[in-house]
């Protein structure tokens, strides 16, 4: 055994500690990759091309220890499961044409409803396009809110919205209106 000088310069002999071995380093690699990459980055000094090949095998192996096997294994058959097979009339007899998901008329109309509304802001499309148009600077409209109510045969839509006054002023308006399910005739009730 070789004898290794202290740092303080006495004659003792000086064992490393385990994690300081490269079989400690292995035994960490094996056990928790994720310490190991920290106690190559804090604890060795070893120059950083080393440390980052040492970060990169970990990362490797990592993968390929803790990766698993994706193949799926069959398990053996037996006498039994081959006579629960169906033969070929059978199948013929049991298959039927694939169904086709046929779309009842509520969730036909809850589809029309929908598509009156942006996806993006929630906001009634025809419903800004009309308060656009009678807006003093249309550019400065701003959505806030949209909320509806379905009454059956129409949909009284409530909108919140900002934008400039006469006066250049930025204020908050709200407008009501009635609305058709398909969402063409829109008709304002109040505006504040």
């Amino acid at each position: 055994m070789e004898n290794r000088l202290n740092p303080d310069g006495e004659g003792k002999s000086h064992k490393k500690e385990w994690y300081k071995n490269w079989w400690g380093i292995i035994i960490a690699l094996i056990i928790w990759p994720a310490f190991a990459i920290w106690y190559i980055v804090q604890k060795t000094k070893w120059k950083k091309v080393y440390k980052g090949l040492a970060i990169f095998g970990i990362i490797i192996l990592a993968i390929l220890v803790y990766g698993g096997d994706t193949s799926k294994t069959t398990p053996e058959s037996n006498n039994s499961d081959i006579a629960n097979i169906p033969n070929a009339q059978e199948i013929k007899e049991s298959t039927t044409e694939p169904e086709v998901k046929v779309e009842t008329e509520e969730e036909k109309r809850k589809k029309m409803i929908e598509d009156q509304f942006s996806v993006w802001d929630g906001s009634h499309i025809e419903l800004t396009k009309i308060i656009k148009k009678s807006m003093n600077d249309p550019k400065s409209y701003e959505h806030v809110e949209t909320t509806y109510t379905d009454m059956g045969d129409y949909l009284i839509v409530n909108t919140v919205f900002r934008g400039k006054n006469a006066f250049g002023a930025l204020v908050k308006n709200t407008v009501k209106a009635k609305v058709s399910l398909d969402g063409k005739d829109v008709e304002i009730l109040n505006q504040q």
